[in-house]
């Protein structure tokens, strides 16, 4: 274990407290994206297996072990069918451990937490909440049942609207918990109390403004790259359309920006009423938007397309006016149409100029011949 610590009295220490360390790290490292300390972790607990460290606890650091190299796999997976095989091991290690009272009741959750996130992603939402639910009787410790309360949020909010709203009111009431508890432990009493509210809700309101357009609601610039690539690491595909509102400078000019504002308001409510909410919906600048969505299916994007022309196929009423909103846009596909998010970018936004340029309402990268008007 010296390898991978740099300690020189490591390997002197008992097995079980060396896999505790590692497992500390994995946990660490899973959350801060460090795949290298992650792996240097699963090398860690592999090697204190295979040397049959001295310990009282063998079992235990052969669960131990077991349960970060599946963090890892899930860690490194990228494809559906990754996610499938991660999904596929976890039940088999559950089952495996389950009867085994001193070893299921182990409380390392944090990493079970990890690997049913994943099950929540594709759709597996009973188990996980199963899962969740046994693992909330062990009595974890605060921050890792607030990590539970948030997964099961998660689960409920697609499922059951009355366990999700009882579910919030679960989690805000452990998070008054933790603040008194917090606020009996400062030294300043009251005034800290204030000073921790104040600086938390600063927070807040700076990440708000840095994700999220001021102007119309939907996300900003700031977290496009990050968002998009978030949704097509789910199943390793993807699609980005790209939009331009046509007449925007036109309601400007002939009424006021005060129309131009609303104008847009108005679009972005309207697209967002048309898209899954699966799909992201971002303000890339002035009169352009851009849709993420996790699926790449052609029928199913030109449906979508379609949905939303048909949306905005009447004149809209912006205060005492009734004006047409127009746009074209540009359909790009990952990772058909490109390796990485900027490709497929550039890819969508050179077929939205293409399709302004040529008068037709969308343009798909691959059916360039194929110009469609709705």
């Amino acid at each position: 274990a010296d390898k991978y610590c740099e300690n020189p009295y490591f390997k002197e220490v008992d097995g079980y407290v060396a896999a505790v360390f590692y497992y500390n790290n994995a946990i660490i490292a899973e959350e801060a994206k460090d795949e290298e300390l992650l792996k240097n972790s699963v090398l860690g607990l592999s090697e204190i297996v295979t040397s049959k460290r001295h310990t009282e606890y063998p079992e235990k650091i052969i669960y131990i072990y077991e349960l970060i190299e599946l963090v890892y796999l899930n860690y490194q997976a990228k494809t559906n069918e990754e996610y499938q095989e991660v999904m596929r091991q976890y039940k088999d290690f559950v089952l495996r451990y389950e009867s085994h009272q001193e070893l299921s009741t182990l409380k390392i959750l944090s990493a079970h937490l990890s690997i049913l996130k994943t099950f929540v992603k594709n759709n597996e939402c009973q188990y996980a909440i199963d899962r969740l639910n046994e693992m909330l009787l062990l009595d974890p410790e605060t921050k890792v049942r607030l990590d539970i309360y948030k997964v099961l949020c998660d689960c409920y909010k697609e499922t059951d609207v009355e366990k999700y709203y009882s579910m919030l009111e679960k989690l805000n009431a452990e998070y008054m918990t933790l603040l008194k508890s917090l606020q009996e432990n400062l030294n300043d009493g009251i005034l800290n109390t204030i000073k921790l509210y104040e600086t938390r809700k600063s927070y807040n309101e700076i990440q708000k403004r840095f994700e999220i357009d001021q102007l119309t609601g939907c996300y900003n610039r700031n977290v496009l790259r990050k968002k998009s690539i978030e949704l097509f690491d789910l199943k390793g595909e993807g699609a980005i359309i790209f939009f331009d509102l046509d007449n925007l400078k036109e309601a400007n000019d002939f009424y006021s920006h005060s129309y131009g504002d609303e104008y847009l308001r108005l679009f972005v409510q309207g697209v967002q009423d048309c898209i899954p909410s699966s799909c992201y919906l971002f303000r890339y600048g002035g009169d352009e938007f851009i849709i993420t969505t996790p699926f790449k299916d052609s029928k199913r994007l030109e449906k979508l397309v379609r949905k939303i022309y048909r949306k905005f196929s009447e004149p809209v009423k912006i205060y005492d006016q009734y004006i047409k909103i127009d746009f074209s846009a540009g359909v790009a596909i990952y990772p058909d149409d490109g390796e990485n998010f900027e490709e497929v970018l550039n890819k969508a936004d050179t077929a939205m100029y293409e399709a302004k340029k040529g008068r037709f309402s969308y343009i798909f990268v691959k059916d360039k011949k194929d110009e469609k008007n709705p």
